[in-house]
Order: structure tokens, then C-alpha cells, then sequence
């Protein structure tokens, strides 16, 4: 048994990011692991004022959420996204996230991934849109 520390820069984070680190326990297989917050090592400007255990939590939460939300994207509509996809999200300001279609989808295929996303994440959890100003934002390729 070894206790381990992760440090970590989330990509949900606009340059230059926030940076945590947290402790696992590598005997522990990792369907049940825990990964427990150890300590902030920096945080960028849409996180400023977050700290400690709280700012883990609200970067786990946000890449938890993107990362769902480009699965489901795929998923929902595997025909504008085929089998080598590459998903575009961005988060603004207001830390809200956005799935950005670009002209890869119809009125129609984004009100369909807007209901899958809506299913999985929650009403309001994330917007598909066609064009977004980002704070930060990237591509996820999958595949």
C-alpha cells in the first residue's frame, strides 16, 4: 500500500489554470478508489476566490459535467459525430458549459442532443449551440 499524490490542471480552466493536488491509495483497486483533496497549488482567474476543498469540488464537478456531456453528444447523435469524433465545448464567464455543434449539426440534430443532454446532466446544464464565446473551451477527441 502506497499513498500517491496527483497533481492536477484541469483543462476546464482558462490558462493559466487552476492546479490541485490530491492523495489515492494505489492498493486499492480504482473502480473503488477515493481520491482525496490534498492542497491548492495555484487557481486561475474564473476560480479566484474559490479555495481549499471547495475549489477540488467545483473543478471535479465542472470536468465531471464536460466529460459527460461530450459522451452523450456522441452518443445521441452518432451520425454528425461518426466514428473518429472530435466534440467542442466552451465554458463562458459565468463558468456555464456549452457543446458547440459549429455546422456539423441541423436545428433538429441539436434540439435532439440538447434533449439527450438534458436526460443525462440535468435541464439546464449545459446549452448546445452552433458558435460560442469562450473563456475557455476545447476539443474532445474520442476514438
Amino acid at each position: 500500500m502506497a499513498t500517491n499524490t496527483t497533481r492536477w490542471t484541469p483543462d476546464t480552466c482558462p490558462s493559466p489554470g487552476c492546479t490541485v493536488e490530491y492523495t489515492w491509495d494505489d492498493a486499492v483497486p480504482a473502480v473503488n478508489r477515493v481520491h482525496t483533496f490534498s492542497r491548492v497549488v495555484g487557481t486561475c482567474t474564473a476560480h479566484g476566490t474559490a479555495t481549499g476543498s471547495a475549489l477540488y469540488t467545483i473543478l471535479l464537478n465542472e470536468n465531471t459535467r464536460k466529460n459527460k456531456a461530450v459522451v452523450t453528444t456522441v452518443a445521441a447523435l452518432p451520425a454528425v459525430f461518426p466514428s473518429d469524433p472530435t466534440v467542442t465545448w466552451a465554458y463562458d464567464d459565468k463558468r456555464n458549459l456549452s457543446i458547440v455543434t459549429g455546422t456539423a449539426a441541423t436545428a433538429l440534430q441539436q434540439s435532439t442532443i440538447q434533449t439527450a443532454l438534458n436526460t443525462a446532466l440535468g435541464s439546464g446544464a449545459v446549452t448546445v449551440v452552433s458558435t460560442a464565446t469562450a473563456v475557455i473551451g476545447g476539443n474532445v477527441k474520442l476514438g
